[in-house]
């Protein structure tokens, strides 16, 4: 498979999906659409810049703004206002659309806020505040929440959106889930949030819930939960939000002496002037009477809340995003180092001795006298013996089942599988113990090795040649499905049952990519991916608990 091939695949294959899933964002769709056009010129013309104009068009036009609107809602999210500003300067020029022409002057805005100038912040926010478009709305609901109207907050969002509406526009979703806190009304603020839980797929950002679950756990009294959140999906979070949020909870969880000193200490910070609507909000606190939210909670709403913190304890269980240690993966990383290692030592080599830097050239210079034999030949026969050929295997030479699972023909090759390996076996390993993570990895390597060279040798084809470790990964990958069916089965969680529906859409891609590609051994993916379930599910057919038999929230 060339490079051209990969790009022109992925190109399209991520339009499509951002079309499928565009929702609101119509402004992606319709430059996800402009890239499909111009991809399919280029194949109607058999061009040969249709890989390299159709990717770049897609790098500079949606892999760039779209990654750098993830940073900049970080920036945000740690109150970089200033940071923020200058990055929305770069991205609006590569997504003029969606109102990110001004986000500039409102992180300014926000800037002169946090730096106690409310009244040219105001200033500056009204100019772009207006109930037409999304960004005029995001303008309002920072308005209100300087202004600290939350009853008037609640009025407005009511009257300009419906609640359908309101689950896919962020900004407004958030204002009137706090304003509900604010003002008390508890119960509809417990209610809103568990629906979003519920239709989490429809809601405009993943921020929309995490920071529903923290207004509502906060109001309700629960600081368990609020740490939780700011220890996973909200650590991005600044310090002095994290610690308002927390005193929050404190204060409504009636421990007045827990969350009078944190407010306390984020009212006296010398270093630089707090943002006003923190300043507000923490007056707001201390001055009113407290009130429990017991007295208001209903028992569904009690019932709601312990749901809720149960979908915390799956949503890290099936956190694919998460970063795992080496400690957790050991055997993982190790594989991926040393399939690294193998393809790199005859780079390696060729580097230093001035070799052909193909691989199957290289290969056939090997047998050089000039050369030092015992330098070349282990690597030469690693590679001249370890490829799978059907009927070598069956006159004996079975190890090539194994050793082929770690060749690789190219970098691009050894580049995906690596990628892949490291994405799924990662989040495998951490659920299994690494002794039994490496024999179901072998055994789905070397088990579809077996099966693509029992299928060569039926069809007559045994002199095929195959390699790569792209059988045992998708053995990982059907492994990766049997936890989510099982956590469906065994528990009813509802993420696994998200989960479960897209690793069904991974695996319909997969297909489709290896039916387009003639030198993808679509044979040996099927059959690594379906030893992986049987595998996976010998492996997992028992529920995992902690050690204590419940869950530490509960």
């Amino acid at each position: 498979m060339s490079l051209d091939v990969l790009i022109i695949q992925l190109v399209a294959f991520s339009c499509l999906v951002i079309i499928a899933r565009a929702g609101r964002r119509q402004s992606w769709a319709w430059i996800a659409l402009a890239i499909l056009v111009v991809l399919a010129i280029g194949l109607l013309l058999q061009a040969p810049w249709t890989a390299a104009v159709s990717g770049t068009l897609w790098v500079l036009a949606i892999v760039i703004p779209g990654q750098g609107l993830r940073y900049f809602n970080r920036l945000r999210l740690q109150e970089q206002y200033q940071q923020a500003r200058n990055w929305a300067r770069v991205l609006r020029w590569l997504h003029p659309l969606d109102g990110w022409w001004q986000f500039p002057a409102i992180m300014q805005a926000q800037a002169s806020a946090q730096a106690g100038d409310r009244d040219s912040a105001l200033a500056l926010l009204k100019r772009y505040q207006t109930d037409f478009t999304p960004t005029g709305r995001w303008v309002t609901t920072i308005v209100y929440q300087l202004e600290g109207r939350w009853a008037d907050a609640l009025t407005w969002a009511t009257r300009c959106l419906p609640e359908r509406q309101l689950l896919q526009e962020t900004g407004v979703l958030l204002l009137y889930l706090r304003a509900l806190g604010e003002t008390g009304d508890l119960n509809q603020l417990v209610r809103l949030v568990d629906r979003c839980a519920q239709q989490r797929q429809r809601l405009g950002s993943p921020l929309a819930l995490d920071f529903g679950r923290l207004y509502a756990f906060a109001f309700a009294g629960q600081p368990e939960p609020v740490a939780h959140l700011f220890k996973t999906s909200l650590k991005a979070c600044s310090p002095q939000i994290q610690q308002f949020w927390q005193a929050t909870a404190a204060w409504f969880a009636g421990n007045p002496s827990v969350a009078q000193p944190l407010f306390q200490a984020l009212q006296g910070r010398s270093d630089r002037r707090s943002d006003i609507s923190l300043q507000q909000a923490i007056a707001t606190r201390l001055n009113l009477p407290y009130r429990s939210p017991q007295r208001t909670l209903t028992l569904a709403s009690y019932e709601v809340l312990n749901r809720l913190r149960q979908e915390l304890n799956q949503d890290e269980k099936y956190n694919l995003r998460q970063v795992v240690a080496f400690q957790q993966a050991p055997v993982t990383y190790t594989l991926v180092g040393l399939n690294v290692l193998i393809y790199g030592l005859p780079m390696l080599l060729a580097l230093l001795w001035d070799l052909e830097r193909d691989l199957s050239r290289w290969l056939d210079r090997v047998q050089d006298p000039s050369l030092f034999p015992w330098v070349f030949q282990p690597v030469w026969m690693i590679y001249r013996s370890g490829v799978m050929v059907p009927e070598l295997v069956q006159q004996g030479e079975w190890w090539r089942l194994l050793t082929a699972t770690f060749l690789h023909i190219d970098l691009l090759h050894l580049g995906m599988n690596m990628l892949g390996l490291w994405f799924v076996g990662t989040f495998v390993e951490a659920r299994l113990s690494s002794w039994k993570f490496l024999a179901a990895y072998l055994t789905c390597g070397v088990g579809s090795m077996a099966i693509v060279a029992w299928g060569a040798i039926l069809s007559g084809e045994a002199d095929i040649s195959a390699l790569g470790a792209s059988g045992a990964i998708m053995g990982v990958l059907g492994m990766m499905g049997m936890i989510f069916l099982q956590g469906w089965r065994q528990n009813r969680e509802a993420i696994a049952v998200r989960w479960l529906r897209t690793f069904g859409v991974i695996i319909a891609l997969q297909t489709v990519f290896d039916a387009l590609n003639p030198r993808v051994s679509l044979l040996g993916h099927l059959s690594g991916l379906i030893l992986g379930f049987g595998v996976g599910w010998i492996l997992f057919r028992r529920p995992s608990v902690s050690s204590s038999g419940r869950s530490p929230f509960l």
